[in-house]
């Protein structure tokens, strides 16, 4: 398997894993508690599914992807009433300067060349006390060789905070991360070595299950938390931005 081809980096729900789908739909559920009849743009909006997410809570909903294929699936499967979708590029969209009350960017910036340029086109499209929530892997040192090869720069979360900081006057930052099951991490501590590993999976999933363990192919909305601070099990920091 290539590289490239070991990451997701399109979300379709019909297509992709529960867990992988659920991570990502858990921080859209995050951001709706900020968009309570606002006007957003969700920025590199992928196939269209979060900005319809967002459109239940906000007076509209506007997706934005550099990707013509997305927008087109966005539009036949997503469409509605208060929600659109156009094609753009994240470091010069077009729309007019203070045109969103807020702006929610989800798993975007480590993709973009010039993460400054983009964080001040975000800026310049947001009202005064506009709100932006961001997304991006929590890596554990600065890296500009990131091992998912989509990836032009990752972060580890004080460093991220301090890049938001110079564009945003306040930065609340938050991890996302699966919750534990004390039984879990009770076997794996037990189990040193790994020797669970050399059991077939059908046959290790099967155990697991028996045993009331959650496996991967079990995980849920309810089994993934953002919570306030740096946490060390966090998969993404999440940052809300005025």
């Amino acid at each position: 398997m290539s590289a490239r081809n070991k990451y997701v980096e399109r979300i379709i729900p019909s297509e992709t894993s529960e867990r992988l789908y659920f991570n990502h739909l858990k921080r859209y559920e995050f951001a709706r508690a900020f968009v309570d009849g606002k006007h957003v743009l969700d920025l590199a909006c992928g196939v269209g599914y979060g900005t319809a997410y967002l459109a239940d809570a906000a007076q509209h909903a506007v997706g934005v992807d550099v990707s013509w294929e997305a927008i087109e699936y966005a539009v036949k499967h997503y469409n509605r009433a208060n929600v659109s979708f156009a094609q753009g590029d994240a470091l010069m969209m077009p729309f007019s300067s203070s045109s969103f009350d807020a702006v929610i960017s989800f798993e975007t910036i480590e993709h973009v060349p010039d993460a400054e340029l983009y964080l001040a086109e975000v800026k310049r499209l947001l009202k005064p006390n506009g709100v932006y929530i961001v997304s991006t892997p929590a890596a554990k040192t600065y890296t500009r060789t990131p091992a998912n090869p989509y990836h032009v720069q990752e972060w580890p979360p004080a460093e991220f905070e301090a890049l938001l900081r110079r564009f945003f006057s306040s930065v609340a930052l938050y991890s996302q991360h699966e919750l534990k099951q004390a039984a879990a991490v009770a076997v794996k501590k037990a189990d040193r070595f790994n020797l669970r590993l050399l059991i077939p999976k059908p046959a290790r999933l099967f155990i697991a299950r028996a045993l009331g363990l959650r496996t991967m192919y079990d995980v849920k909305m309810e089994h993934i938390t953002i919570t306030p601070g740096v946490h060390p099990d966090a998969t993404e920091t999440v940052c809300v931005c005025q």
